[in-house]
């Protein structure tokens, strides 16, 4: 007999005994009581659901001005939730819960003001959040230049006056919630994981000595400046982790859109089981935070439910040289656009600044610049990618670029001047949504050949052409018919710039800052913005693919 084997005669042998009988019979009824349970619980409504908002509804938080509040959560599906604010003229907002339990009420626009109370109620529950301020909300994104922090003990990452900046940053007015670092390849959160109060993850506080000197650099600068312009609240909601690519910001849907490889990355995640919803975390090939669709996924997504006024983005670093950076950034806004159901969301875009060689500790030669040649023909990688940046403000409406190259550190891929950023960051927004004053530089226009002079033509002069530093605008290099450029002599001649060189007789291209780093980078405008870099020789929908 085969061992485990039970003869066929004894196999029902339990059924003589009637207590056996007894419990098999009474076992069969609680399953069955169970399946029956089960069953009731999956029908919408057959059971309680506590009142809930999504937790990136929070005390302290920032609501955006000029565009219907959005507050969403979970109650009982079926039961109508109402949305008060508190100390404000907007009337209660309504939604009903869905099959799924999940709701959203809209309330109507508001000016900036506060603090407010936001009270949700079903009837039943009531959930209040207090000291809520009403004002421009803004998500910065990115990878380190984004994260780089206000203040830090670490040496090779501090701005310049960082803990002068921190300790003067009280501005109860700003707002900031930094999104814990959280993966999710193939997957979109409902909300933000890894709320850490002590360590401020997750949560939503009042600028302060104590809350800013690990937020970001540049946003906080941008806030701080928006808000001394324009005496309102301002909130930031920090996406970033240093050394991201582009890749990890893009919604999933993007990426089969468009029929790319990265859909099926995608696919073999969630085959191989790599999403895991309770921790955000993935195994092998999958645990990166550069996995296509992760960061969106997991740091991003939950902000669709919120209103918010519009992205500053400083990303580059990690696909310079790609023409693919072109096609990617134009999905990353599309697919954000979609998601958040705002066509004409606004993006801000930092243009890489100036670099040469991560040296920060061992630097190199303060004018070894100097002795660089222009690229020739040859397109440099970094000059690419700004390029690219730049070109997205052509394509689509609200989409603008804020040129750092002459900012920039030929030693160190993190500038520590993040204070010139926010400013200018802010000065666009105000000049470009809030009818403030010229807020960028010079843009090429078009050029004129005379002899063996081109002239340059600009938009956004202003006030007038100038330079930083007082000397001649320097960074400018010019061509013949045969794409040899040479650095080239220039001069400001009223509103335009005037190129020459002694060893090109008959110039045909002009390139401006278009290197990777160069430390005369000094025209601007007298209304104190720099000059954007450009290239004459770029062919229209040069990155179109045939």
């Amino acid at each position: 007999m085969r061992l485990g084997h039970v003869p066929y005669n004894n196999r029902h042998n339990h059924f003589n005994n009637p207590k056996q009988r007894k419990d098999l019979i009474m076992k069969k009824m609680v399953l069955l009581l169970a399946a029956a349970v089960s069953a009731f619980l999956a029908l919408p409504g057959a059971y309680a659901v506590e009142l809930s908002c999504y937790n990136i509804f929070q005390d302290n938080m920032c609501l955006q001005r000029r565009a219907p509040i959005k507050i969403a959560g979970k109650a009982d599906p079926g039961k109508t939730v109402t949305v008060t604010i508190e100390g404000t003229k907007a009337k209660p907002a309504t939604a009903k819960a869905d099959a799924k339990g999940e709701w959203e009420a809209k309330v109507e626009p508001l000016e900036a003001g506060g603090p407010y109370t936001v009270k949700v109620t079903d009837g039943t529950d009531t959930k209040e959040f207090k000291n809520v301020l009403i004002g421009e909300v803004w998500i910065c994104a990115g990878q380190s230049n984004m994260e780089l922090p206000v203040s830090t003990g670490n040496t090779m990452i501090q701005i310049k006056n960082h803990q002068q900046e921190a300790a003067a940053a009280d501005y109860p007015r700003i707002r900031l919630i930094e999104v814990p670092k959280t993966k999710a390849p193939g997957d979109e959160f409902d909300e933000i994981v890894g709320v850490n109060k002590d360590r401020n993850l997750g949560v939503w506080m009042e600028c302060s000595p104590k809350t800013v000197p690990n937020f970001s650099a540049a946003g906080y600068f941008f806030a701080r400046q928006l808000q001394k312009d324009l005496d309102i609240p301002v909130g930031l909601i920090m996406v970033a982790w240093g050394g991201v690519n582009i890749e990890t910001f893009i919604p999933d849907s993007e990426f089969a859109k468009h029929n790319r490889n990265e859909a099926k990355q995608i696919e073999n995640a969630l085959v191989a089981g790599a999403a895991n919803r309770a921790t955000g975390q993935a195994g092998g090939q999958f645990n990166s935070e550069k996995f296509p669709g992760t960061m969106w996924g997991a740091m991003a997504h939950p902000w669709t439910r919120y209103t918010v006024g519009g992205v500053l983005f400083y990303q580059g670093e990690s696909n310079t040289g790609n023409t693919d950076y072109y096609d990617l950034h134009k999905m990353l806004i599309e697919g954000w656009r979609e998601k958040f159901n705002d066509p004409k969301q606004p993006w801000v875009i930092c243009q890489l600044a100036g670099f040469e060689q991560w040296t920060p500790m061992n630097r190199l030669p303060e004018d070894q610049w100097k002795s660089k040649p222009p690229m020739g023909s040859k397109v440099d990688g970094w000059a690419l990618t700004r390029e690219i940046q730049d070109e997205m403000s052509y394509i689509y409406e609200n989409v603008s670029s804020v040129p750092l190259m002459d900012i920039g550190d030929q030693s160190d891929i993190h500038p520590r001047d993040k204070q010139s950023l926010g400013y200018r960051l802010a000065k666009l927004v105000e000049w470009k949504y809030f009818g403030g004053e010229l807020g960028v530089g010079p843009v090429y226009d078009h050029m004129d050949i005379k002899g063996d002079k081109c002239i340059i033509h600009f938009k956004n002069v202003g006030k007038g052409l100038t330079t930083s530093d007082g000397q001649a605008p320097g960074a400018f290099a010019i061509a013949g018919a045969d794409g040899k450029f040479v650095w080239a002599d220039a001069k400001i001649v009223g509103d335009t710039v005037e190129v020459s060189s002694a060893q090109v007789k008959e110039p045909k291209t002009v390139r401006f800052a278009y290197v990777m780093y160069r430390g005369d980078v000094n025209l601007m405008n007298k209304d104190g913005f720099p000059a954007y870099p450009f290239r004459t020789d770029k062919v229209k929908n040069e990155y179109e693919k045939k």
